[in-house]
C-alpha cells in the first residue's frame, strides 16, 4: 500500500518514465525497420531523379507474384521494372508521351490489349484470353464494386506494367520508324545470305600439342584489354573461393535403409490397395501392362518365375532399394485400332451432365445395334472430338498408354467388336474396339513399386556438418584453408566467376538464398581479402530432403569498377589464351597445303561443309568459325587456305563450288524486311541505352 501511495504522488515522474520508454520504444523501431528495409527508410535506391521506395517495391511484389516462383529472379526482374519506368519516364516528360485514361481502359479492355492483360488473362486450356474473368474485372470497376485487396493491388500493379509498357512503345516506335535500310546494304545483306561455298576441311585440335604452355601475367591483362566488356567489370566485384563436401551415405546408412524397406515388404505383400500403398511408401503402380523389354535388367529374368501377387526385392537400381509386385499378368495386344464418337463435358460440371451425355451415347449406340446407321456416320453427325469426328471417328493404330486410363482399359481389355461406353474427363465416349494386333503372344505385367532412397543418416549428415566446421574453425585465413584441405580427400578448393553486389548466383550453386548470403557476407565491411566465411553453407537435396552439401567459402580478392585482378581473371582466361598459343604454335609448324597428307600426319581427317554462306551464325558439323567461314568464302575454287587459328582449333580449307548471287531482286521487299528487323532489334536495345544515359544508386542489399 506504502508504494502505491508513493506513485500516486509521483504521478508525473511515471508519466516521464513511460514517455522515454515508449520514445526508445518508437527509436529502436525504426532504426530496426530501416535495417530491415520499413519505417521511416525505405529508399531502395534512385534513378533519373526518383526514388525506388521499398514499401512500394514490396508492395508490387506481393501483388504480382503472390510468393510464388524464384524469390531472387523475381526481384530482379522487378528492380529492372523500377527502374525502367523511372527512365522512361524522365524520358516521357520532354516528349509528352503518356496514356490517357481511355487508352488505359482500351489497353485493358479493348479488342486488342496489352501483352500484360493477355499473358496474365490467359485460359491455359486453350491459350486464349479469357474474356469472362476479364470483364468481371471491368464490370467492377466500372460499377464501382468493392474489390478483395488482393485484386485491387494487383490490378493497380498491373496498370502500372501497362502504362510503362504503352510509353515504352511509343518511344521505341518513334526511334525505330527513323530507321531506314540504304540500298548498298540490301544488296550486301543479298550477297552476303546468297553467295555460298562448299569446302573440304581439316581441323586439327589444339590438344595436339603436347608440351606445357605458359600464359603469363601481361598475356592475360592484354587480352582483358582486348576484351573489355566481357572481362572489365562496370561495377565493384568480389572474387571468392569455395569447397564442398559432398555426404555421402554409408554402408550402415544402406542396411538401414535396406532393412526398412524389408519392413514395408511385409506389408506391401498383404494389403489390398495396391496403387495407395505404393503411391505411400515412394512408389507408383503401372498406368499400362508392360512387356519385358519394357523393365530394368534386375526384373527381366525374375518376372517370369513369379506369381500373381509375388515381390521382388529389395534390389539396388539408381540410388534407391526397390522391391516390385506383380499385381496382374495378362496375355494383350501390342497395339489396336478403334474408334470414337465423344460427347464432351465441360470441366467442372456436375453428374448430371456426365448422364446426360450418357444418355446421348446410349442413343447411338442402340441405332447401331438396330443397324440403322453406320459407325462413321453417327460420328460425323454426332461426335464433338473435332480431331477423330470428321474422319468418321478413326483413331488409327495407338499403342498402350496412349489414351486416358478408362478408354485404354476398354480398347486392350475388351474384345474385337465391342461397343464400349466410357466416361473420362473429356466426357463419354462409344468406342468401337475393330482390331487388336499382336507382336507376340507372351505375357503382359501390371506391376507395382515401392522404394526407399539411399540416403545418409541425420548422424551422417552430422559427422560431415562437424568436420566442415572444424575445418573452419582451425583455419581463419585462406591460405591455411589451401593447406588444410591438401589433406581431405573430396574437398578442394574451386575459384568461382567474380560477384557483384546484388549477385543471386554463386558458383556451381543453385540461385537462392545460399548464393545470397555468400555473396553478403563477401561485400560485408568486415570481411577482409584472405577471410574464411564463419558460415557453413548447406546445400539441401530437393527430392530427398536431407543435407547434400557443406560449402566453405574464402574471399580471395575484389576488383573496382572499371579494374581487374588478373590473378582472379587468370581461370576464366587462361585456358582461351594457351589455347590461342597453342593454334599459333600448330600454324608455325604447317608448311604443306595438301590436307589428305596433313590429316595423316596429324590424325585427323578431310571433311566437307556445303552450302556455307556469310550470314549463317555457324557452319553445320563445325560450329561458330567465323574466319573459317570467311576464308572459305574469299578463296578461289581449288586453293588451300594458309592455318587459320579458329575457335576450336586450327583449320585449313579448299573450296571446292562457289556459286556468286546476281543482284538483289525486289529490293523494295528486301528494305521492307531489314527494316522491320532493325526496328525490332533497335526498340529491344533502347531501353538498355536509355538506362546507360541515367545512373542508377542500387541499395538494394540493405534489404535482401
Amino acid at each position: 500500500m506504502a508504494l502505491i501511495g508513493k506513485i500516486r504522488r509521483n504521478f508525473w515522474l511515471v508519466l516521464i518514465l513511460l514517455g522515454f520508454a515508449l520514445a526508445s520504444f518508437v527509436i529502436m523501431d525504426m532504426v530496426g525497420a530501416s535495417n530491415r528495409g520499413g519505417g521511416v527508410q525505405a529508399d531502395m535506391g534512385s534513378v533519373a531523379g526518383q526514388q525506388i521506395d521499398y514499401r512500394e517495391f514490396n508492395r508490387t511484389e506481393t501483388a504480382l507474384y503472390s510468393g510464388s516462383g524464384d524469390i531472387f529472379g523475381r526481384r530482379s526482374n522487378l528492380w529492372d521494372f523500377f527502374v525502367e519506368k523511372a527512365v522512361l519516364n524522365k524520358q516521357a516528360e520532354g516528349l509528352g508521351l503518356g496514356v490517357s485514361t481511355d487508352e488505359l481502359m482500351d489497353l485493358q479492355f479493348g479488342a486488342n490489349p496489352s501483352p500484360i492483360i493477355q499473358n496474365n488473362f490467359r485460359n491455359p486450356q486453350t491459350g486464349q484470353l479469357n474474356r469472362e474473368i476479364l470483364n468481371s474485372f471491368k464490370t467492377a470497376i466500372e460499377e464501382g464494386q468493392e474489390m478483395a485487396p488482393q485484386q485491387r493491388s494487383f490490378w493497380a500493379a498491373q496498370e502500372k506494367q501497362i502504362i510503362k509498357q504503352a510509353v515504352q512503345d511509343k518511344y521505341g516506335n518513334m526511334v525505330s520508324k527513323a530507321m531506314y535500310t540504304p540500298t548498298w546494304m540490301v544488296e550486301l545483306d543479298n550477297q552476303f545470305s546468297s553467295d555460298q561455298v562448299s569446302f573440304d576441311y581439316i581441323r586439327i585440335p589444339f590438344s595436339t600439342v603436347d608440351e606445357e604452355v605458359a600464359v603469363s601475367d601481361s598475356e592475360i591483362d592484354a587480352f582483358v584489354k582486348e576484351n573489355a566488356n566481357k572481362y572489365i567489370p562496370s561495377e565493384d566485384t568480389k572474387v571468392l573461393e569455395y569447397a564442398s563436401l559432398s555426404v555421402i551415405a554409408t554402408p550402415s546408412d544402406s542396411m538401414m535403409w535396406k532393412e526398412s524397406l524389408q519392413e514395408s515388404i511385409n506389408e506391401f505383400k498383404i494389403t489390398d490397395n495396391d496403387s495407395l500403398f505404393a503411391t505411400n511408401n515412394n512408389g507408383f503402380i503401372s498406368p499400362v501392362y508392360g512387356n519385358l523389354d519394357e523393365v530394368s535388367d534386375n526384373l527381366k529374368e525374375a518376372l517370369p518365375a513369379m506369381s500373381v501377387g509375388e515381390i521382388y526385392g529389395p534390389y539396388v537400381e539408381g540410388n534407391s532399394y526397390v522391391a516390385v509386385k506383380i499385381v496382374d499378368r495378362k496375355v494383350l495386344p501390342d497395339s489396336a485400332t478403334a474408334r470414337h464418337i465423344l460427347r464432351s463435358v465441360p470441366q467442372g460440371s456436375g453428374a448430371s451432365a456426365f448422364d446426360e451425355a450418357e444418355a446421348y451415347v446410349d442413343s447411338l449406340k442402340t441405332l447401331l445395334r438396330r443397324g440403322v446407321a453406320s459407325f462413321d456416320s453417327l460420328a460425323i453427325k454426332n461426335s464433338q472430338d473435332p480431331g477423330s469426328g470428321a474422319k468418321g471417328g478413326d483413331l488409327g493404330t495407338f499403342t498402350q498408354g496412349r489414351m486416358v486410363a478408362p478408354f485404354n482399359d476398354a480398347v486392350f481389355m475388351g474384345n474385337e467388336g465391342d461397343l464400349a461406353v466410357v466416361r473420362t474427363q473429356f466426357g463419354v465416349h462409344l468406342i468401337d474396339v475393330q482390331e487388336h494386333i499382336y507382336k507376340s503372344r507372351d505375357p503382359k505385367y501390371k506391376l507395382a513399386f515401392i522404394s526407399m532412397p539411399i540416403t545418409p543418416s541425420q548422424d551422417t549428415q552430422d559427422d560431415a556438418f562437424d568436420k566442415v566446421a572444424s575445418i573452419v574453425d582451425n583455419n581463419r585465413t585462406l591460405e591455411a584453408l589451401e593447406t588444410a584441405l591438401q589433406s581431405e580427400p573430396g574437398m578442394s578448393l574451386t575459384t568461382a566467376a567474380p560477384v557483384k553486389l546484388n549477385d543471386y548466383i554463386f558458383g556451381q550453386l543453385e540461385p537462392g538464398q545460399n548464393s545470397r548470403d555468400i555473396i553478403k557476407w563477401a561485400f560485408d565491411e568486415d570481411s577482409n581479402i584472405g577471410d574464411v566465411s564463419p558460415s557453413i553453407y548447406t546445400v539441401t537435396d530437393k527430392v530427398n530432403y536431407y543435407n547434400s552439401q557443406y560449402i566453405v567459402v574464402a574471399l580471395k580478392g575484389e576488383n573496382e569498377a572499371g579494374q581487374y585482378d588478373v590473378a582472379s581473371l587468370r581461370p576464366t582466361v587462361e585456358g582461351i589464351i594457351a589455347n590461342k598459343k597453342r593454334g599459333d604454335m600448330l600454324a608455325g609448324k604447317i608448311n604443306s597445303s595438301d590436307l589428305a597428307s596433313l590429316a595423316s600426319e596429324y590424325g585427323t581427317e578431310v571433311r566437307s561443309a556445303n552450302n556455307v554462306t556469310f550470314s549463317m551464325s555457324s557452319i553445320p558439323g563445325v560450329g561458330r568459325e567465323p574466319k573459317v567461314q570467311a576464308a572459305a568464302l574469299s578463296l578461289a575454287e581449288g586453293s588451300v587456305s594458309s592455318p587459320i587459328v579458329g575457335e576450336g582449333g586450327v583449320y585449313l580449307v579448299q573450296p571446292t563450288s562457289k556459286t556468286t548471287s546476281a543482284l538483289a531482286s525486289n529490293v523494295p521487299a528486301k528494305r521492307r524486311t531489314m527494316n522491320n528487323t532493325a526496328r525490332v532489334s533497335a526498340s529491344r536495345k533502347l531501353i538498355e541505352a536509355l538506362k546507360d544515359l541515367y545512373p542508377t544508386e542500387d541499395k538494394r542489399s540493405n534489404f535482401y
